[in-house]
């Protein structure tokens, strides 16, 4: 029931977990010989997948991410993927699409008092 609850979320971190977990129950029940890896090496790779996958970004074509190091600017990314350091790194997305309004018609006059519609 857990395995399929991690599952349900839509991202690596909940994927590995729960792998691990299923390994882990399939070493308990015997289905799987205790292997010669150590168990805290199998748990220090999950952790480095974990931090390396969290740390993936996408910008699309029209954003760009700006970057603060401990709250220092580092920089602009993107667009497409980059990478930003977990827990150290802050981003900020920023759209550099045009944005259009539409503005009622105006009427003003110009120096030489000839009055012009703006639209």
């Amino acid at each position: 029931m857990l395995l399929n609850f991690l599952r349900s979320f839509r991202f690596p971190a909940a994927i590995l977990i729960s792998l691990y977990i299923r390994f882990l129950l399939m070493i308990r029940d015997g289905q799987i010989v205790d292997s010669s890896v150590p168990d805290f090496i199998i748990v220090l790779l999950v952790i480095i997948i974990f931090i390396v996958i969290s740390g993936l970004r996408i910008a699309a074509q029209y954003q760009r991410a700006v970057v603060f190091r401990l709250g220092k600017l580092q920089g602009l990314r993107g667009p497409g993927l980059y990478w930003i350091i977990p827990a150290i790194e802050t981003q900020q997305t920023i759209d550099i699409r045009t944005i259009t309004a539409s503005v009622d018609q105006q009427e003003t006059i110009t120096k030489d008092n000839v009055p012009v519609k703006v639209t």
